[in-house]
């Protein structure tokens, strides 16, 4: 597998020419997701992923969202973190460490505030939508993230009847490709920052994250087909059934900080629920 990544670099020297542009998913599947970088600081934020999916036109059609939940669902997205139970007591504690212990237990303090935020969110959707509406969001999930959902999704490797093979075998294919995936990732995140050079051009820049796009999507084709391939024609068969019926989502084509409901308040979702104490 790793002789894929110079055939991918002569990929990208083509592509830059103009000879490929940015695909279009044909279900709700999102390549550029940032639970694929390396170093995400959540790794597979399950309940946000769902409000991603839930700020998509095309999902809010196929649940039959109405304006008034999704009007009920952006609010609890931009939620403050000073509104959300339990918030109250986690600042009192944090309060009572030092400089040097908040920097120590960071981690955990962060770990915290994300339990937090993830058991609101979880509640908000709970009482927004119907169970009908959950359940179709629940497979949606599925087809936003892929086969590897299978080892990040709770009880899914159980529903399929996985043996410790399949597993095993499934998570070293993840890892292999994330080999190959890691240099493109990190080009594509310094491309949302900046120019790569002083003489870029905007369109340069955007010619190449067009690119980096289309590469990062060939290899997680190529390994969501992989993992496919581990799977038995009965699980094959059960996992396109949890899925449900595919939905072509319109993912923004350079959405790596894209973050959802951003029309309710005009600005970024997180940055409403920003914690001064998690910046120091």
């Amino acid at each position: 597998m790793r002789s894929l990544v110079f055939v991918v670099a002569a990929l990208t020297a083509v592509i830059l020419n103009g000879c490929a542009t940015v695909p279009r998913s044909q279900s709700a599947r999102s390549y550029i997701d940032v639970n694929e970088w390396p170093n995400a600081p959540h790794k597979d934020d399950l309940t946000e992923s769902k409000y991603y999916l839930l700020d998509r036109r095309e999902v809010q059609r196929e649940l039959d969202l109405k304006g008034l939940q999704t009007i009920a669902l952006a609010k609890a997205f931009n939620t403050p973190y000073k509104n959300m139970p339990g918030y109250a007591e986690w600042r009192m504690q944090d309060q009572a460490l030092s400089k040097e212990e908040k920097l120590q237990q960071r981690s955990r303090r962060e770990a915290e505030l994300k339990a937090i935020t993830t058991k609101w969110l979880e509640s908000r959707l709970a009482e927004t939508l119907t169970p009908r509406q959950r359940a179709r969001l629940d497979g949606l999930l599925l087809q936003m993230k892929g086969p590897r959902a299978i080892l990040v999704v709770p009880g899914l490797a159980e529903s399929l009847n996985l043996t410790n093979d399949q597993k095993t075998n499934i998570q070293r294919t993840v890892d292999e490709y994330l080999k190959d995936l890691h240099p493109f990732l990190e080009r594509y995140g310094h491309t949302a920052l900046q120019t790569t050079r002083p003489s870029q051009t905007m369109d340069e820049l955007v010619k190449e994250q067009d690119a980096l796009v289309v590469v990062i999507t060939e290899i997680l084709k190529a390994r969501d087909e992989w993992i496919l391939g581990i799977l038995t024609p009965a699980q094959r068969e059960q996992w396109d059934n949890l899925q449900g019926r595919p939905v072509p989502v319109s993912w923004p084509p350079h959405a790596f900080f894209y973050t959802p409901c951003m029309e309710e308040k005009n600005l970024p979702a997180n940055k409403s629920r920003e914690s001064p104490e998690l910046r120091r």
